[in-house]
C-alpha cells in the first residue's frame, strides 16, 4: 500500500504553480523564500480515507486545501487578484489532474471560504478552496 498524500501534493504544486504563475508551496510558506512573495498559494491540511476497497482494487478518496494568498499594504483591497487566482485554479483542476503512480477518477471542488485579516502592516486577501479527489494505484 503506497500513500498517496505526496504523489498528489507534488501534483498540484507543479500544475497550479504553472498555471496561476505564482508559486506554491507545501504546508507553509519557507522561511527561506526571500523575497516573501506577494501572491503565493499553499498545499496543505491533506486528508485520505480507503474509498472502493476490494481484492482486486485499492482506492483512496483523498482532501486537500488550496489556500491562496494576496498580501498588499494595510488598507488595500485585492479582491480581483485573489479571485483571479482562484479562478485559474478552478480552470486548472476543471480536467482532472496528473498524479504520479495513481489514477485519478475524479477531482472535485467543494467549495471555498473567504478568509481575509490584516497584520500591523499589511491587508492580507485570502481564500481556502476544497477539493476531493478520488485515485487507486496504478
Amino acid at each position: 500500500m503506497i500513500n498517496p498524500n505526496k504523489h498528489v501534493r507534488i501534483a498540484l504544486i507543479n500544475v497550479l504553480s504553472a498555471a496561476t504563475s505564482v508559486p506554491f508551496y507545501d504546508t507553509m510558506l519557507p522561511t527561506d523564500v526571500t523575497p516573501v512573495p506577494s501572491s503565493y498559494g499553499i498545499i496543505y491540511n491533506q486528508t485520505m480515507s480507503p474509498y472502493d476497497v476490494s481484492k482486486a482494487n485499492y482506492d483512496w478518496l483523498c482532501g486537500v486545501n488550496i489556500d491562496l494568498y494576496d498580501i498588499g499594504d494595510l488598507g488595500s483591497n485585492n479582491s480581483d487578484t485573489i479571485d483571479d487566482m482562484e479562478e485559474d485554479v478552478l480552470n486548472a483542476l476543471e480536467n482532472g489532474l496528473d498524479v504520479n503512480g495513481f489514477i485519478v477518477q475524479e477531482v472535485s471542488f467543494l467549495k471555498s471560504e473567504t478568509v481575509n485579516g490584516q497584520s500591523d502592516t499589511n491587508s492580507i486577501n485570502r481564500k481556502v478552496m476544497t477539493y476531493e479527489i478520488w485515485i487507486n494505484r496504478v
